[in-house]
Order: C-alpha cells, then structure tokens, then sequence
C-alpha cells in the first residue's frame, strides 16, 4: 500500500512549505523561476540563493523535461561533503548548454520523478534537484533544506561583513 504522505506537492504547496519553515527565505521571481533568496536586510543586488522552483525548459536546460504538464524541478545547492555522500565525486562544469556528466543521469535520466539527484547543469557546484517532490520526500529530504538553509545564512553574512 502507497504511503498517504507519497503525493506530489504542487509548486505552490512547496512553496507554502518553505515559507513556513525558513524565515527569512523571501520569493522573488527572476530567471523565468521562484527563486527563494536570502537577502533580510536587502542589503545585497539579488540576495543569496537559497533555492528555486522551475517549471519549464529553458534554451540551455531540457534534461528534465520540464515542459510536461504539471512537472516542475527544485533546485537546492549542499555542501561538498554532503553532495559527495549522495553521489559521489561531483563531475566536470559542462559547456553552455550541456549537462552534467553523472552515472545518475546516465542510469535514469534527469526527467525522473521524486528523486533526489544531481542538478542536470549545476551539479559542479554541488547542486542538487528534485522533480515534483511528494510530501514523503519533503520529511525525508528537509535536512537538505536545512543544510542549504544555513549555508546560504552563512554566505550572506560573510557577503554583507565585505559591504
């Protein structure tokens, strides 16, 4: 039997979520996407990225398909330990373009639902991504939200302390 908690969240559910559960995470929408920055004084340009939710393919991004009817991705950056934990060595920054060279992708593709994997293009730099993440993914995964989270505040302040 299916677990009541494994369906999909809409953007706006997720969204609902991260709103609730990270304080000083504001909505901004730029690059085509909801970014949620880090940015409480408004102190810097564009803030920290903490995370996204896109819903589309963009010119240089269509690994996952996101031009399917009511499919969306969630990027979230982690840290090297943590994306070396999940999935090993991180690979090579791909040209314009491209995507990241990972055995994920090769395996099972960048389109697949509900699970956690390297980010199609930003992998390089430790991101993560999630196609139309369920509510049981939400429970498992927070503590990479919570980890990005705190490494965004980190950055923040360290960006401002420079002003």
């Amino acid at each position: 039997m299916e677990s009541p908690n494994n369906f999909a969240l809409t953007e706006l559910m997720l969204s609902e979520l991260i709103n609730g559960s990270f304080p000083l995470a504001t909505e901004i929408f730029a690059y085509s996407e909801l970014l949620f920055v880090i940015n409480p004084e408004g102190l810097l340009k564009m803030g920290v990225f903490f995370t996204s939710i896109k819903n589309h393919n963009g010119p240089n991004d269509k690994s996952s398909n996101l031009d399917r009817e009511g499919v969306y991705r969630v990027w979230l950056p982690s840290s090297p330990p943590t994306y070396k934990k999940l999935f090993g060595e991180r690979p090579k920054r791909p040209p314009k373009g491209g995507i990241c060279e990972t055995n994920f992708g090769i395996d099972l593709g960048y389109d697949v639902l509900h699970t956690i994997m390297p980010h199609p293009v930003y992998a390089w730099g430790n991101g993560l991504a999630i196609n139309n993440p369920t509510e049981e993914n939400w429970i498992e995964l927070k503590w990479l939200f919570d980890e990005a989270y705190y490494m965004c505040l980190d950055k923040y302040d360290k960006k401002v302390s420079k002003l």
